[in-house]
């Protein structure tokens, strides 16, 4: 469930089920894994086969992008790029801000 509570704009979730809205779908999505850098960037990836990007500095999320199919259950990022790794093996490199597509593997 949400809280009432806010860091800097951003809603504090109890669990990771609750916080992700994909713009095309009005329905709830869980988040497998998450990884954040030092500049301030989180990564969620979830089971719809999407990743969220959100710039916690200023609780915006950037933006969602599907990176495949199957389940996201392993994201790093970094260096300006996120890896999303795919419950079938798949890897997916892109461009961390704006959710351009860089590489499959």
């Amino acid at each position: 469930a949400i809280s009432d509570d806010a860091i800097n704009g951003v809603e504090v979730v109890s669990s990771g089920e609750e916080d992700h809205h994909n713009p095309d779908d009005a329905e709830v999505m869980p988040v497998l894994c998450l990884a954040v850098d030092d500049t301030g960037l989180a990564v969620a990836g979830m089971s719809d086969g999407t990743v969220t990007v959100y710039d916690v500095a200023v609780g915006q999320r950037l933006h969602c992008s599907r990176v495949g199919t199957e389940p996201v259950v392993s994201v790093a990022v970094g260096a300006g790029w996120l890896v999303a790794g795919l419950s079938n093996g798949g890897v997916e490199v892109r461009a961390a801000r704006d959710g351009s597509r860089f590489l499959r593997l």
